[in-house]
């Protein structure tokens, strides 16, 4: 994971000096967020396992960027919960 830290002039920075790196970690980094369910997390298998050993605490998923703006990708989230994950425990 890339972390990211704010630098005395503003800019963020990931800790190196300043050359475009950052710039480029963070790049890369917003790149590979995805909407529920876009990605490569089997979010129905991660669940079923957790039904499996009755695991009764919470879950959050944050939205970290929103590609379609917020409640674009939130009505998305909402519909891949509701249509994949909301099943398994019915």
């Amino acid at each position: 994971m890339l972390r990211l830290r704010q630098r005395a002039d503003g800019r963020e920075c990931c800790g190196r000096e300043w050359s475009g790196a950052c710039e480029a970690g963070r790049r890369g980094f917003i790149q590979n967020i995805y909407d529920l369910g876009d990605g490569e997390v089997d979010f129905p298998a991660c669940h079923k396992v957790l039904k499996s050993v009755k695991y009764k605490g919470w879950i959050c998923v944050d939205l970290d960027i929103s590609r379609l703006g917020p409640m674009a990708d939130y009505k998305r989230c909402d519909a891949y919960v509701v249509s994949k994950l909301e099943p398994i425990y019915l």
